[in-house]
């Protein structure tokens, strides 16, 4: 391998040598260099409220799921809260509020200044520690917010039952008029502008994921990302404003009605020149993870190894081909499919069993093997990356 590399080498330096023009000659036209065809794939961070990866102009979209609290208790020890579907607090106890941080980021990474509130029904929202009210009326409230004094908590300290508060928006500053319409933070837009793929396994919240059924999953109505994840609608928008290809990890309780669901929505609103990568859930060979024990289990109900981890290993072969079959007839075929079946790079003993059984590798395109490369993006780095 060694010896092939410095060939390689050496024929490109002979071939610049030969290309180059003859001292005292007119240089020969040259073709434009091929435009560069991006080949790197990424990584989301989840959604969580410390999260330094702003993704949205809402951070409400990245606040913790509401805690409830109570005068003279300890923190979030308050009664269980009464919710609606998408997660808003329909009413509260005497001597009660909810309250939810946000924007939990060390050394002040993120915007400072005047942030709407924005949000529906009556009641009363307050702030404390990095934010202070600056004005309020009906449905809409300015906060000031210095992010050296860390994040800040929003109280919901009232709410009529009859028409609680819901749909609230935190926005920051400069993007009050734009949000619905730029619902992305453009520097985060900028930082992954060129990738060839996204991955939304931490997006879909996939390890460990209690999802099951199509009405379980994210909906773009839900008080917060933080709860279940980031709702498909969103996930492929964003796809699309980057020109990037989906890469979906579906979760392991889903049922094929979900699957299908996904599936169709999939093809009605992502951009038709882009690819959509499909894996079953994330790491299921990793026994750390639910989904592990979960197909150990179902795998050993099937009769597909005398122990766990291997009947675990052919699950994954046996569903990841049916959940590709349903994709398959969602779309009409393959060719906007990646079939991606997923294994460990330290043990190619795994690949191999997960491979074989019933000749899954006949029915998928790509091995994701796990190597996860950190890629922490400095202000200060170079090239140079605007603080968000």
């Amino acid at each position: 391998m060694m010896v092939k590399k410095r060939y390689l080498a050496c024929t490109c330096l002979l071939a610049s040598l030969l290309a180059a023009p003859a001292v005292g000659k007119e240089p020969r036209a040259t073709k434009s260099p091929p435009k560069p065809v991006p080949r790197l794939g990424m990584n989301l961070s989840g959604p969580a409220d410390w999260n330094t990866e702003l993704a949205f102009v809402d951070v409400f979209r990245m606040s913790r799921p509401w805690v409830s609290q109570r005068k003279g208790s300890r923190w979030g020890q308050g009664p269980a809260l009464d919710l609606d579907e998408h997660g808003w607090v329909k009413r509260l106890e005497t001597g009660c509020w909810a309250e939810t941080p946000l924007c939990t980021i060390p050394n002040g990474h993120y915007p400072a200044g005047d942030y709407t509130v924005l949000y529906e029904g009556e009641g009363k929202l307050d702030v404390w520690n990095a934010a202070t009210v600056v004005s309020r009326e009906p449905g809409r409230m300015v906060i000031r917010v210095d992010p050296a004094r860390g994040g800040f908590f929003l109280r919901l300290m009232a709410t009529n039952p009859a028409n609680y508060v819901r749909n609230i928006r935190v926005i920051m500053p400069g993007f009050e008029k734009t949000y619905r319409q730029e619902p992305f933070h453009p520097v985060f837009l900028k930082r992954w502008q060129g990738v060839a793929c996204l991955r939304f396994m931490d997006w879909m919240h996939t390890n460990g994921s209690k999802i099951r059924t199509w009405s379980e999953r994210p909906k773009p109505e839900d008080a917060t990302f933080s709860a279940k994840g980031v709702a498909l609608e969103v996930m492929i928008d964003l796809a699309n404003r980057l020109k990037a290809d989906p890469w979906f990890c579906i979760p392991h309780l889903a049922d094929d009605e979900f699957v299908r669901n996904f599936a169709q929505m999939v093809r009605e609103r992502l951009d038709p020149d882009r690819k959509v990568y499909i894996e079953y859930s994330n790491e299921v060979w990793n026994g750390q993870f639910p989904q592990s024990r979960y197909a150990g289990e179902e795998g050993m109900k099937l009769g597909f190894g005398q122990k766990p981890w291997e009947a675990a290993w052919c699950y994954t072969a046996y569903r990841s081909v049916q959940i590709f079959t349903i994709w398959q007839r969602v779309f009409g075929g393959t060719g906007r499919l990646v079939r991606v079946l997923p294994s460990q790079a330290a043990n190619p003993y795994v690949s191999e069993r997960v491979l074989e059984f019933r000749d899954a590798f006949r029915q998928a395109d790509a091995l994701a093997i796990a190597p996860y490369i950190s890629c922490n993006v400095s202000p200060r780095g170079t090239p140079g990356i605007d603080k968000v």
